[in-house]
């Protein structure tokens, strides 16, 4: 069971900034109304702009680029609140994550740490056998800990393979 177990824990593990950027996606909009709102706004404070002529409307003008300065201060203000909340999010999320795998991880490791995963023939692991029982498994089984440590390494290598990373 601990064959599956471990190797499950580490992809998650290794995923789970994916995980996280999904989850944080799926709660916060991209844009919320009053963003959308301000942008229409500021569009149409554009088009006024665009169509005046400086020269001969200055008064007219001014007003209007004042008007369109205030909005597009406006909709700094409201993206930066967002891009905080998101932030904050997006650390709860990731430290709930790193706690959930972090707790697991610990709770195989002091349960099963020293338990054999994988039981062969001692001569089919016999250069390494000793390293691979280690700590406290007989020869030719294969321990927790380094399962740990031999799972870890290659669902590493295959996500950083998947995702080009």
């Amino acid at each position: 069971m601990l064959v599956i177990i471990i190797p499950l824990i580490v992809f998650l593990s290794s995923i789970s900034p994916s995980i996280v950027t999904s989850i944080v996606k799926l709660l916060r909009p991209s844009e919320t109304p009053a963003q959308a709102s301000l942008r229409a706004q500021i569009r149409e404070q554009r088009a006024q702009l665009h169509s005046m002529n400086m020269v001969d409307e200055f008064a007219s003008y001014a007003r209007v680029e004042r008007k369109l300065n205030k909005l597009q201060a406006e909709l700094n203000a409201i993206a930066s609140q967002n891009r905080t909340n998101e932030l904050k999010l997006r650390l709860m999320v990731t430290s709930i994550s790193y706690c959930i795998t972090g707790v697991s991880m610990l709770y195989v490791m002091l349960f099963y740490g020293s338990a054999p995963v994988l039981r062969l023939p001692a001569a089919a692991l016999f250069p390494l056998g000793y390293l691979l029982a280690m700590p406290g498994c007989p020869s030719g089984c294969v321990s927790a800990t380094t399962w740990v440590l031999i799972s870890g390494s290659v669902v590493r290598r295959a996500v950083s393979a998947v995702t080009g990373r």
